[in-house]
């Protein structure tokens, strides 16, 4: 404080020095006027030189981006920055050695699996019959006249892919490839036909591949390994890395390099041009694309701050009247992406997706003249139509909000209309808009042979600490639907933990139709909620049908953990008395609940008006960020999120 008034004390000398040599300057005619312009400014000088001192913030705030209409970088809310946050092992990309498994025995990175592309094993799979191996240098290679050996290599990935005799003569095409290349890359040839079983999935056993070269024979693999270089670089330039059009092989496996700079931004799109990004699965026409396996891989930057569109997809899933089986993606990075990550509507028939160990982090659009505007929206994953078993296990989805700006819609896993059988299972979301979304209408346009059926999502963290979203956090989302097989039936919430900083709904339903009684049923079990509420328009579970006439009326809400961290707000909001309600072994925060539009401050009189949750109990819980790193503090009674049977 001394120093503020020092310094006033010598501001004010210097407004007496300025005022006198002023008035000298002045006409006599004006010296009057100034006399008592002087007079006030010594008056009230204090004031002053707070107005100045607030005129000069706010003028560094404009220059820095921090107000104004357009900003080039945007800037998170005051106050709310990003915690530090500790990753539960076993969760998301893992960079390793060697991701293959050559001898097919089920185990990754043994010695026998590191044979391939180490330039002196033509057998590295151990199967008697030596593979048709091409080595690819982008720096030393000459697609003329040399043929591949490991002493003659090609110089680009396309002339090798021409040159591979595909699989007629019983042995796959093998393609090491090392140095940076940019290339856009059509396939030709697939593999051998023929697949083995690993953890309950079918891969395929001996695939066309392209592969980093281990080049240094270590055994050790790119990118884990930077003495190994394997890049295929767009230079912001090229629209695709690979593409599966028109040929559209099967029993294909892509592993160990580092994908980057891919996706330009064409005026007009159509849907036969959808190729910007890194990989397209499928192609024109009809026909059948089977065991397409990518691990390994590091994505880099591919539609980076791009607008959101429904071209602009990491790896495309557009399949029109293919029918996609068996695709596994493990084990992989796709680091600062926009728009969609997965997107397209796989032709009926189609599934057994596996996405497994993979990091996601979003960098979406940051050009001011779009960030406002519906281009700044994206998406992990969202794929519809007649598809089903697709498994989303053990990835980390960052939606990394401050470092752009998302509009509401910013989405990790979304389940259109029509899917069966998805798992979502031990996945990391975290500042996502919607982490986990499930859809069961999307329009007129489609024909609805059955509802979205069969979801269990269970044991994920779902964080959210960004508290600017421009809409509402929706943990997970269930939509309401058109008819009855145009809606969302049977759904399992299990053992997740639900951890928000601010508002939200960690669960909220719009389960519904207009056609006839709603079929299926929500599960809500074994889950921890925690979320800082601050008005009743809000609750850890939020039901609601909107207009719907036919509402969702089959709920299970078993051995839950409540936890408010806003004061007396709804553990539960049904604006409607669903009449199959089972209920029973929560715990509920001291917050009451709303029941047909109605508050119900205490759980004695919530067990009335519900004829439910006779053993539940209310307590005041204090629950941890999962992912701080911290361990959660001893509590007497239930285990937050523990399954037990209702007395």
């Amino acid at each position: 404080m001394t120093a503020d008034i020092d310094d006033g004390v010598s501001q004010l000398d210097k407004i007496q020095a300025m005022s006198k040599f002023a008035k000298e300057l002045q006409p006599s005619s004006t010296r009057s006027r100034f006399e008592r312009n002087r007079r006030a400014i010594m008056k009230h000088w204090k004031w002053i030189l707070v107005a100045s001192f607030v005129c000069g913030v706010l003028e560094l705030m404009i220059q820095g981006g921090c107000i104004g209409e357009h900003v080039s970088e945007p800037v998170a809310k005051v106050g709310s920055p990003r915690p530090e946050m500790v990753i539960p092992e076993g969760k998301g990309y893992t960079p390793r050695a060697c991701g293959l498994d050559m001898n097919r025995n089920g185990v990754i990175g043994e010695p026998a699996d590191r044979l391939v592309a180490d330039g002196k094993t033509s057998d590295p799979d151990g199967d008697g019959i030596d593979e048709d191996i091409i080595y690819v240098c982008s720096e030393t290679g000459a697609n003329w006249p040399n043929d591949g050996s490991i002493d003659q290599p090609v110089r680009t990935i396309q002339y090798a892919l021409e040159i591979a005799d595909g699989p007629e003569d019983g042995a796959e095409d093998i393609i090491c490839i090392s140095g940076t290349f940019n290339e856009s890359i059509h396939l030709i040839k697939g593999g051998v036909p023929g697949h083995y079983e690993r953890d309950g999935f079918q891969f395929p056993k001996n695939p066309t591949m392209i592969v980093g070269w281990d080049r240094d024979g270590d055994g050790e693999y790119p990118p884990y390994d930077k003495d190994d270089i394997a890049v295929l670089d767009g230079q912001n330039r090229l629209d695709m890395a690979i593409t599966n059009r028109p040929n559209k092989i099967s029993y294909f496996e892509l592993a160990h390099l580092t994908i980057t700079n891919y996706g330009r931004q064409p005026d007009n799109v159509t849907l036969d041009q959808m190729d910007r990004g890194a990989i397209r699965l499928s192609g024109i026409g009809s026909g059948e694309q089977s065991h397409l396996y990518i691990h390994d891989v590091e994505f880099q930057g591919v539609n980076k701050s791009a607008p959101s569109e429904s071209a602009t997809i990491v790896v495309s899933f557009w399949s029109r009247k293919n029918t996609l089986r068996h695709v596994a993606f493990i084990n992989n990075l796709v680091n600062e992406f926009s728009s969609y990550c997965f997107r397209g509507a796989p032709h009926n028939g189609s599934g057994h997706f596996r996405f497994q160990n993979n990091t996601f982090k979003f960098y979406g659009v940051t050009d001011p003249n779009l960030a406002e505007t519906a281009f700044s929206y994206a998406a992990v994953a969202k794929m519809w139509s007649n598809h089903s078993n697709v498994e989303y296990i053990d990835n980390v989805i960052d939606g990394n909000p401050r470092a752009w700006r998302p509009k509401g819609y910013l989405s990790g896993i979304r389940s259109g209309h029509g899917t069966e059988n998805y798992t979502i299972r031990g996945n990391v979301l975290i500042d996502l808009g919607t982490p986990i979304s499930v859809k069961g209408y999307a329009g007129r346009q489609f024909v609805y042979t059955h509802p979205s059926n069969n979801l269990r999502i269970d044991r994920n963290i779902i964080v959210n600490t960004y508290d600017d979203f421009r809409k509402p956090v929706k943990g997970i989302l269930i939509m309401a639907g058109r008819t009855q097989n145009a809606t969302v039936a049977d759904v399992a919430i299990t053992n997740n933990v639900f951890y928000s900083s601010s508002e939200w709904n960690a669960i909220r339903c719009h389960a519904a139709n207009n056609e006839g009684p709603q079929p299926g049923t929500i599960t809500i079990t074994g889950n921890t909620f925690y979320g800082a509420f601050d008005s009743d328009e809000f609750a850890h579970i939020y039901i609601n049908p909107g207009r719907r006439k036919f509402p969702q009326n089959n709920f299970v809400v078993t051995n839950n953990v409540f936890a408010n961290g806003g004061g007396e707000h709804p553990n539960v909001i049904a604006s409607y008395a669903p009449s199959n309600w089972s209920a029973g072994g929560n715990v509920y925060d001291t917050g009451g609940f709303i029941w047909a539009g109605e508050k119900i401050q205490t759980l004695s009189q919530w067990q009335q008006t519900t004829v439910a949750d006779a053993d539940s109990e209310q307590a005041t819980r204090a629950i941890e960020n999962p992912l701080s790193g911290r361990a959660p503090p001893s509590q007497p009674g239930r285990t937050p999120g523990s399954t037990r049977r209702r007395r």
